[in-house]
């Protein structure tokens, strides 16, 4: 059963979101938890100038449990975008020319996989794919001039 959903034109794996201010920006919580079966990370609120906050205090108990006024404080949009989003990449989604052979649930976009093969081998190096797929690892790393392996089973899979 697939949980995607679409958002404004934007596809997710699935609705499963951090509420804005609970998770940071994410790699807070990457020891402690996979941050690749979350549908996406909804960083904490940003502006454009830093800002401090409310002065103290700013949580008063109540009958009810407890009020916050924080007042949005966060280290402005130039920190946010160059320190704290220091190991995220921007990614296009799978182009459709990409997908010419068929739909794959798990297909990567070759711009991904050409990162990692430029980081982790040299030309002429073997490239190994224990989980084939749709086999875009293998015809990048083929583009690219590294020998490959692929493997895949199933009934989904032709020789």
């Amino acid at each position: 059963m697939s949980l995607k959903i679409n958002f404004l034109g934007r596809e997710f794996i699935n609705p499963i979101i951090p509420a804005s201010g609970t998770f940071g920006f994410g790699y807070e919580f990457k020891d402690l938890y996979d941050l690749n079966i979350l549908g996406g990370i909804a960083l904490k609120g940003t502006t454009l100038e830093p800002r401090y906050g409310n002065p103290l205090p700013r949580i008063a108990e109540c009958p009810s449990g407890l009020i916050n006024a924080i007042g949005l404080q966060n280290p402005g949009v130039d920190k946010v975008v160059n320190e704290e989003m220091h190991d995220v990449w921007n990614l296009p989604a799978v182009q459709m020319n990409e997908k010419k052979f068929g739909y794959h649930p798990t297909q990567k976009p070759e711009c991904l996989l050409e990162r990692i093969i430029i980081a982790s081998t040299n030309e002429k190096d073997v490239v190994l794919d224990p989980f084939m797929g749709s086999g875009t690892t293998a015809a990048v790393a083929h583009k690219m001039g590294r020998r490959w392996i692929g493997v895949e089973m199933g009934d989904h899979v032709y020789t």
